[in-house]
C-alpha cells in the first residue's frame, strides 16, 4: 500500500534526483486480456528502448524487474531507478489503474524523475479510515489508493477484556445477580462511567490516527447502538468525517480485503456525489469544453481542471509559443506564423496543470464520466478572484 512515508519518499528521495532516473509506468493488470504472456514486459523494453538508454542498462532494469521484484499482483506497476541498479531502485505496485495509462500501456521516461502524474493522482485521491468496533477487539484499517490496510496498533492501548466486561457484565452481591437497589444503580452508575471513559479513550486514540494519516473520511462498521455511542463521544470534527455506518461483517475475523469488498458500494457512491458536486461548482463558476478549458488554463484562470479517468484526446501545439489549441484550426488561427503538431493530452497534461498553478483531478464516477465527455473532455474550475 503507499503509505504516506512512500509518497513522503517519491517527493523528497526521488523527485530531486539529478542523476538520470528511468521512470516507467506500467499497465500489468492481470484481468486485461492484452497483458497475457509477459505483454507488459515486452511493452516496457520498446518503451525503455526507444529513448536510447543504454542497453546493458536496459537488460538489467528488466531483469531486476521480473527476478529481484517481481511483476506484483497489482493494476499498475510504477518504477523509478538510476543507471546504478544498486543504488536506486524502486517500485510501487498500485491496485488502480492510472489515468494517464489509457492507450499503449506504458510510459517511460529518461533523465529527471517523472513523478509528477504519480503525485497528481496521488494528490487528488482520498483517505478513509475504517472503525470496527466489535466485542473481541476493536480494528481500524486505511483505504487509499483502491488498497486497504489493517493499523495493528491504532487501538493496541485499549484493553480488549475490559470492553468484553462491560458487554457482558451483570451487577452481582455475594454471587447472587442483584435485582434491583441502591447496590444495582451504583452498579450502573460505575458501568456508565467506565463505559465513558473507554468510548473516550477509544476517541482519542481514533483521533491521533486520523491526524496521523491524513484521513479525510471515516466509516463506522459494528452493531448500531455500539457505533452510535461511539459517534457520540467524538469530536465535532471527527463526527463531520463520518460518512456512512455498516453493519458488522459476517467474520468478525474477516481480513482486510473482505473489508475492502463491503466498503466498496459505499465508497462509489461517495465517489460519485463527490464528482457531482464539483461538476456542479463548475456549471456554477467555470468552463466545459476542450476548447473553453485549455484557454482558461494557459491563462491562468482555473484552480482545478477536471478531466475524466480515461482521457483520450489529442491537442496541438504551436513550435514556437508552445501554445495549445483544441483544433489545428484554432492553432492556425492563435499562431498564424508558427507550425504546429498533434499531440496526445494525456502525455502534456499533468506538466501543462502544473506549470499554470491549478490542481488537476479525475472524474471516475458513470455519471460524472459521460456528464464531462459529452461537453468536451475537460472541464475547470475558477479561481475565487
Amino acid at each position: 500500500m503507499l503509505t504516506t512515508e512512500a509518497i513522503r519518499t517519491v517527493q523528497e528521495v526521488i523527485a530531486p534526483q539529478r542523476d538520470p532516473v528511468l521512470s516507467l509506468y506500467l499497465d500489468v493488470n492481470p484481468a486485461h486480456a492484452e497483458n497475457a504472456r509477459g505483454a507488459p514486459l515486452i511493452r516496457a523494453k520498446e518503451a525503455i528502448k526507444a529513448l536510447g538508454v543504454p542497453k546493458p542498462f536496459t537488460e538489467a532494469f528488466l531483469k531486476g524487474l521480473t527476478h529481484h521484484h517481481g511483476i506484483p499482483q497489482a493494476r499498475t506497476l510504477v518504477s523509478f531507478a538510476s543507471e546504478d541498479l544498486n543504488a536506486f531502485f524502486v517500485n510501487y505496485p498500485l491496485q488502480l489503474e492510472l489515468p494517464l495509462l489509457t492507450s499503449g500501456g506504458v510510459i517511460a521516461r529518461w533523465g529527471p524523475p517523472y513523478v509528477l502524474p504519480l503525485l497528481q493522482v496521488l494528490d487528488a485521491q482520498e483517505r478513509h479510515g475504517v472503525v470496527y468496533v466489535d466485542r473481541a477487539r476493536w480494528r481500524y484499517f486505511e483505504v487509499f489508493f483502491g488498497d486497504i490496510e489493517e493499523k495493528q496498533d491504532a487501538f493496541r492501548p485499549l484493553d480488549p477484556s475490559t470492553w468484553r466486561r462491560l458487554s457482558d457484565s451483570k451487577p452481582a452481591a455475594h454471587g447472587i445477580p442483584a435485582r434491583g437497589g441502591s447496590g444495582k444503580d451504583r452498579f450502573e452508575q460505575r458501568k456508565e462511567a467506565w463505559t465513558r471513559r473507554f468510548y473516550r479513550d477509544a476517541a482519542k486514540l481514533l483521533e491521533q490516527a486520523v491526524k496521523a494519516h491524513g484521513i479525510d473520511h471515516l466509516f463506522m462498521m459494528g452493531l448500531k447502538p455500539q457505533v452510535q455511542t461511539f459517534i457520540g463521544s467524538l469530536s465535532e470534527e471527527l463526527k463531520g468525517a463520518v460518512v456512512a455506518t455498516l453493519p458488522p461483517p459476517a467474520n468478525p475475523a474477516a481480513p482486510a480485503r473482505e473489508i475492502l469488498d463491503l466498503l466498496k458500494p459505499h465508497l462509489e457512491r461517495l465517489q460519485c456525489q463527490q464528482d457531482q458536486k464539483l461538476l456542479q461548482d463548475i456549471s456554477e463558476r467555470g468552463v466545459k469544453g476542450l476548447s473553453e478549458t485549455l484557454e482558461a488554463l494557459q491563462a491562468d484562470r482555473l484552480q482545478i481542471v477536471a478531466a475524466p479517468w480515461k482521457l483520450d484526446l489529442t491537442v496541438y501545439r504551436c513550435s514556437e509559443s508552445g501554445y495549445l489549441s483544441a483544433t489545428p484550426s484554432s492553432a492556425s488561427q492563435l499562431c498564424p506564423d508558427q507550425h504546429h503538431r498533434p499531440v496526445p493530452l494525456q502525455e502534456i497534461l499533468p506538466e501543462l496543470v502544473a506549470s499554470h498553478g491549478a490542481k488537476l483531478t479525475f472524474l471516475n464516477s458513470e455519471s460524472a464520466v459521460e456528464s464531462i465527455s459529452s461537453s468536451g473532455g475537460l472541464a475547470g474550475l475558477a479561481r475565487w478572484y
